[in-house]
């Protein structure tokens, strides 16, 4: 997990559906902290983003406050630049 200003990145090497399963205890865990972190995670504003190279990854879903996490070709990070061409 990393954190950056008002940004929470969770990521996890999915090699199998049992690394999914982790990857969603992980999100669960991390909603649980929600009130010790006096925060709230807005599922609409969370998705979900592959980096593979591989051409048939694992397929799986995740959800967050009971909403599934909208799958994404690119995301913006905060504080990371994006790549612009020469």
């Amino acid at each position: 997990m990393r954190l950056f200003a008002d940004d929470t990145v969770l990521y996890h090497k999915i090699l199998s559906p049992a690394d999914t399963a982790d990857l969603q205890r992980d999100l669960d865990a991390l909603s649980g902290l929600e009130s010790k972190w006096l925060m709230k995670f807005n599922p609409s504003r969370c998705q979900l983003l592959h980096v593979t190279l591989k051409h048939k990854p694992v397929e799986a879903s995740y959800i967050i406050h009971g909403q599934t996490l909208e799958l994404v070709e690119f995301a913006r990070y905060l504080g990371v630049s994006p790549l612009t061409p020469n």
